[in-house]
């Protein structure tokens, strides 16, 4: 399984080295990066942790197929604006990320009433929430998902903070250099050397 794991790995740096050669500049490929990052890891991972019918099945597979968008998206659809390309994008990857929910079976009941117990998270968890309350593993109107609906709300600002404190001193610098090729390579250089 190592094994496995580390021609994978392999795999994907190739892949992903073979179609970092169709950028024609770092802004586009910071924008893909964004559009990957939203769509393709943060729509799946959030259902995972507020659906529990969401298996890890339906997670590779909701990830596939919002990749899959992705790439059609950028095959036949290059001119579109980012702001349409981003709402598309998560639009897609939501619906695909439900439907990949209903056709998986979800985790069995006993992995996540231990999951629910220890974490308890905030969102559709109601059947399993009835299960550990009836075994009595957690108090009844548990108040502990209501903190968390607070803390999401905290820890959107604080995530979003985080993704700009790296991105606003490039885009900065980015203000400050001419349009030419010479500056705009040597830029790319650097940020492509700061990124790896």
């Amino acid at each position: 399984m190592v094994r496995l794991g580390q021609l994978a790995s392999i795999a994907a740096i190739t892949i992903a080295f073979i179609f970092s050669l169709s950028f024609k500049d770092i802004v586009s490929a910071w924008e893909t990066m964004i559009f990957v990052v939203v769509t393709m890891i943060l729509v799946p991972a959030t259902m995972r942790w507020h659906w529990w019918r969401f298996s890890a099945l339906a997670f590779v597979w909701g990830m596939i197929g919002s990749a899959s968008v992705i790439i059609l998206q950028k095959i036949f659809f290059p001119t579109w604006s980012n702001q349409l390309w981003l709402s598309f994008d998560i639009f897609a990857s939501l619906l695909i990320s439900l439907i990949m929910g209903f056709i998986f079976k979800p985790t069995e009941m006993e992995t996540l009433i231990k999951f629910y117990v220890k974490v308890r998270p905030f969102g559709f968890w109601k059947p399993v929430r009835r299960e550990a309350e009836k075994r009595q593993l957690i108090p009844v109107n548990d108040s502990m998902p209501y903190f968390d609906i607070f803390n999401g709300i905290i820890t959107i600002f604080f995530q979003i903070s985080l993704a700009f404190n790296p991105i606003f001193p490039f885009s900065s610098a980015m203000a400050q250099y001419d349009q030419n090729y010479c500056h705009l390579h040597h830029f790319n250089s650097l940020t492509l050397f700061y990124l790896v």
